[in-house]
């Protein structure tokens, strides 16, 4: 299983279309190539300083 999901990968990375049976094959082990790309740093950053944030409450559109 590891070969064919690293085959897959470098497909997916070299911008090659996937085949229908590769695409079934994905869905039925629950994983995308997309899964083992880095996230990028600055979303990374981002997504840390919202978490540490936290969330507020707005009263209207006007507070956006």
């Amino acid at each position: 299983m590891e070969f064919k999901k690293q085959d897959i990968l470098e497909k997916y990375l070299a911008g090659k279309e996937l085949s229908e049976h590769e695409c079934n094959w994905l869905e039925k082990i629950d994983w995308h190539p997309v899964d083992e790309l880095d996230y990028c740093k600055d979303f990374a950053a981002n997504l840390d300083s919202a978490m540490k944030s936290g969330s507020r409450k707005i009263k209207g559109l006007h507070e956006l």
